[in-house]
């Protein structure tokens, strides 16, 4: 009886450190980023660190430069995941096609998304520059412009450019899943269609979208955790400049904690942008269960 009791509770002993290790370095972190939110941390000033409550988030919602942070969070995350999905998906059509070309592409087509970040940020930066950037060189030659463009330098500007960065470097990943979901699709359905006549264009979207569709969905999803969660193009290139114009929410919190040292407005932020996040994350689930349930992929 007491052997019963032991192997009826030894999968809860065996858990017990991977518990305690999610609870040390997720869920307390989290937690204290919650209690953060609602006191007015600011390092700089003795005494702060009180509990306000929803001062902090009042704060931090008048601000205008917040209001600014959203207005680029918003471009920065429907842009790229849009720009990111519609490139994504030609190139992933032709490349589901067997040329022998396409061999040499599928591998090559990677490497902008193996590289480091900090790298891929550094030579945009140098090749975006005013003047000796090899993009405004490449344009006076064309004779498209006369004088260099300041591309990360212009207010106008900036969010656009880091926008086509992050679409560069996300396109190879999001091509090559969809080209391997474009290839799942029977060939018989393909076949049939041509012989009933059915154009190129007809055949995408009456057969092959309408197959792929859960995993484009799912993808793009997936794409839109990426990019709220991206940091390392923006500050690497213009660390939210110029004039808070490329600032997004995880480099506004980090310029607002380790730069202003701002814990509470920090956290506060961070709390904002967990929501969204979760947000996403009930969306993916939502369309997971739903697709479980019905069995229509």
């Amino acid at each position: 009886m007491n052997m019963n009791k032991v192997r009826n509770y030894l999968p809860y002993f065996l858990v017990i450190p991977t518990f305690t290790v999610v609870m040390l370095l997720i869920a307390y972190p989290i937690f204290d980023v919650f209690r953060l939110s609602f006191t007015n941390l600011f390092l700089l000033r003795p005494g702060t660190g009180k509990f306000v409550g929803l001062n902090t988030f009042v704060s931090v919602l008048k601000d205008p430069v917040f209001l600014l942070v959203l207005k680029n969070t918003f471009i920065w995350i429907v842009l790229g995941a849009v720009l990111s999905m519609s490139i994504g998906i030609a190139i992933g059509y032709y490349l589901s096609f067997n040329f022998k070309i396409n061999r040499f592409l599928r591998a090559v087509i990677l490497i902008p998304w193996i590289l480091p970040s900090v790298v891929s940020a550094s030579t945009w930066q140098w090749m975006l520059n005013a003047q000796f950037g090899v993009i405004n060189d490449l344009l006076k030659k064309l004779g498209l412009i006369e004088e260099g463009i300041g591309w990360l330098g212009d207010p106008r500007l900036a969010i656009y450019a880091l926008t086509f960065i992050l679409v560069w470097k996300n396109i190879p990943l999001i091509s090559l899943l969809l080209s391997a979901a474009i290839q799942s699709v029977p060939i018989s359905l393909l076949e049939a269609a041509t012989i009933d006549g059915a154009s190129g264009w007809q055949k995408f979207w009456r057969i092959i979208f309408p197959i792929i569709s859960y995993t484009f969905l799912i993808l793009t999803i997936v794409v839109l955790i990426w990019i709220i969660q991206e940091f390392v193009i923006i500050w690497v290139t213009t660390q939210g400049g110029p004039v808070n114009a490329t600032h997004i929410l995880p480099t506004y919190i980090y310029e607002m904690a380790f730069n202003n040292y701002r814990f509470g407005q920090a956290a506060a932020l961070s709390v904002i942008n967990i929501l969204i996040l979760i947000s996403i994350s009930v969306v993916y689930l939502w369309l997971f269960r739903k697709t479980s349930k019905t069995g229509v992929y």
